[in-house]
């Protein structure tokens, strides 16, 4: 009798210990499904991220090319208020161009 009883608290424990493992594991591929999720929000995010600074960048050469035109613009104005001709009047239609447009 004491074999049976012995033999049926093993296979009991067995099977508890079947369904930990069988617990743990869920937890497991539960744990690494939402790992997953936030792997596929951080990509999003990193989207955004990289359209906005590709935005930005842009909007950086934009401003860069106007500063340029501009210290050009000055330069020529410069000079050509130095001459005795005085400044064209293309020129200042170009300056007032860049005026709108900052």
């Amino acid at each position: 009798m004491n074999e049976v009883l012995g033999s049926f608290q093993s296979a009991e424990s067995l099977a508890f210990e079947l369904q930990n493992l069988r617990n743990a594991f869920n937890d497991h591929v539960r744990q690494l499904a939402e790992k997953d999720a936030d792997i596929e929000q951080l990509k999003a995010e990193y989207e955004v991220l990289k359209k906005f600074f590709v935005n930005a960048c842009s909007a950086r050469d934009k401003m860069y090319a106007e500063n340029n035109q501009l210290r050009y613009l000055i330069t020529e104005l410069t000079n050509a208020a130095k001459t005795r001709e005085g400044v064209p009047f293309w020129l200042i239609e170009r300056a007032m161009e860049l005026c709108k447009k900052l």
